[in-house]
């Protein structure tokens, strides 16, 4: 550095807040501060020349090298990111390359800032935009794009992209009955469980609320997705133990497969939602009290409700039809013709003659609708119906009182039934 001493070079680069070098158009260190000692763990001494290459990574080393001749070749600043190791560390580093001369004398100027916190919360924001926060597991966004991009990426071969779609059966009874803090950590449970059930290259998502996906990728034969998804069937079919509880929970399973190579992520998640739903609909539909709960703690309903409201063991009927009732505040299930609250619909999943309660008609609310119907004529027939279902009920409830055979019946209904006149 022809008209300037070194210690002159040293004590400006030291002003500098930030790590700096001088090199020569080679890459060869000519002065260094002290600040890139300070972010390389080398001695200025022991950073001369080509010293202060060895802080880098091999990558890095030799990308650096081309930018430095790149900028002495055609006098461009560039600024890139490569790592250095300092210890047993990596750390992203920002490079600011820039070409001067001094007397006649190209040189470079070479400028680094630490920016691996910058990386860091990149990577946060990159978590967060695409992962769970509960489980851990891919959010549905992501996982809708890897779909994408693996049906592209099979275009050009003759493997399979696969879905597998998981809804947990019962998993609203596990927040009724022990709060949304256990069920969150039964759907940790659950998600830790999926991927231990899964191939090592699938990939999983929380879809949301208790769903479930696996992307399968690569498959060789339709089959493949199927064996993924009877794998994760038997996972989940083992009871999830949470601080001395077994919470048993069930999933119905479903799987689709791009044979054809046509179909877009939507449609092939959609195919997988409908095969899963076909196998939950061809299962037993559950009743509320079958919902998930502790294995080894009483069923609340089997204790504090009335013995003629409990259920038969064993499987029960498919849902037979959908009635309205009404309780007195007004919430669903509750008997009607005790209260003014509108009826409300209820599926009945059984058969069982105590689970539909009749509509009353001495209820406020159908006394409401009653007087709400300004024709005479038509206000009169429906008041002689009242009085004749009222009968025919008190008929009814008198005849299972006394336990009077069936025979019976025709003499009680004849006795209780008015004719209307219109």
């Amino acid at each position: 550095m022809q008209g300037l001493a070194p210690t002159t070079i040293a004590a400006a680069l030291d002003v500098v807040p930030f790590a700096m070098l001088i090199t020569d158009s080679s890459g060869s260190a000519l002065s260094v501060n002290r600040r890139w000692s300070a972010l390389s763990g080398f001695s200025v001494d022991s950073s001369l020349g080509l010293g202060w290459l060895e802080a880098l990574t091999a990558e890095a080393r030799h990308g650096l090298l081309a930018n430095l001749r790149e900028v002495a070749a055609h006098s461009e600043n560039l600024t890139e990111d490569y790592q250095i190791s300092v210890g047993s560390q990596r750390r992203w580093v920002r490079w600011w390359i820039s070409h001067h001369e001094v007397g006649g004398v190209p040189m470079l100027a070479v400028a680094a800032a630490d920016v691996e916190a910058d990386y860091a919360r990149q990577a946060d924001l990159y978590h967060l935009a695409t992962h769970d926060s509960l489980t851990g597991l891919f959010n549905r966004r992501h996982f809708m794009e890897a779909i994408d991009q693996a049906l592209l990426r099979n275009q050009r071969s003759s493997r399979h992209v696969g879905v597998v779609y998981v809804d947990l059966d019962g998993f609203k009874g596990v927040n009724d009955r022990a709060g949304h803090a256990m069920g969150d950590r039964v759907l940790s449970a659950v998600g830790a469980r999926l991927r231990h059930a899964v191939r090592s290259a699938d990939l999983v998502a929380r879809i949301g609320g208790d769903e479930f996906a696996v992307l399968c990728e690569g498959l060789g034969e339709e089959e493949q997705a199927e064996v993924v998804a009877s794998r994760i069937a038997s996972a989940l079919a083992e009871s999830v133990d949470l601080e001395g509880e077994r919470w048993s929970l069930t999933a119905s399973v479903g799987a689709a497969v791009d044979v054809d190579g046509h179909l877009s992520a939507s449609e092939l998640i959609d195919r997988a939602d409908r095969a899963m739903y076909s196998i939950k609909h061809t299962r037993r539909q559950p009743r509320p009290e079958d919902a998930a709960r502790p294995e080894d703690t009483a069923r609340p309903e089997d204790t504090a409700r009335p013995e003629h409201a409990r259920q038969p063991a064993g499987p029960v009927a498919e849902p037979a039809s959908v009635i309205h009732s009404a309780s007195p505040s007004g919430e669903p299930g509750g008997r009607p013709g005790e209260g003014g609250s509108p009826p409300v619909e209820r599926r009945v999943t059984g058969r069982r003659a105590s689970d539909i309660v009749p509509w009353s008609a001495n209820s406020s609310y159908s006394q409401g609708i009653l007087d709400a119907i300004e024709d005479p004529e038509v206000r009169d027939v429906i008041a002689s119906l009242k009085e004749s279902i009222e009968s025919l009920r008190s008929a009814l409830e008198q005849l299972l009182s006394s336990g009077r055979r069936a025979s019976d019946w025709n003499t009680a209904t004849a006795t209780a039934t008015a004719t209307p006149t219109v």
